[in-house]
């Protein structure tokens, strides 16, 4: 097998060929779940930030399990958007740049509660 071999080349060479299709999609509820991890607490903190000083009330509002739903409402749109780019290159590389443009959004969203 080559060093960049893909989970569904290396799992029947290893004769584990019915297990490939669970293992995709716990691959992908994970990432999923690394990219809520890594969107829900600055969106916390940015909404307490902005209740602070008053600025865009209209992202004031959260849930009443404290998630803020209007801002996590922009983020999804925008990310959506920029994933169904991301998805015309093959599924490794969209998924390295859906981590890269977390991480950037992320950086911008604490870069705003600093200043």
């Amino acid at each position: 097998l080559a060093a960049h071999a893909t989970l569904l080349e290396v799992l029947p060479a290893m004769g584990l060929e019915e297990i490939a299709a669970p293992m995709a999609l716990f691959v992908g509820i994970g990432g999923i779940g690394m990219a809520m991890a890594w969107v829900l607490p600055p969106a916390v903190g940015l909404v307490q930030c902005l209740r602070h000083t008053q600025i865009l009330p209209f992202l004031h509002h959260v849930s009443s399990w404290g998630v803020p739903t209007t801002l996590i409402a922009i983020q999804t749109i925008f990310i959506t958007f920029l994933c169904t780019l991301f998805m015309l290159e093959d599924v490794g590389s969209s998924f390295w740049v859906f981590t890269a443009v977390s991480a950037q959004l992320q950086l911008v969203m604490y870069i705003t509660m600093f200043l």
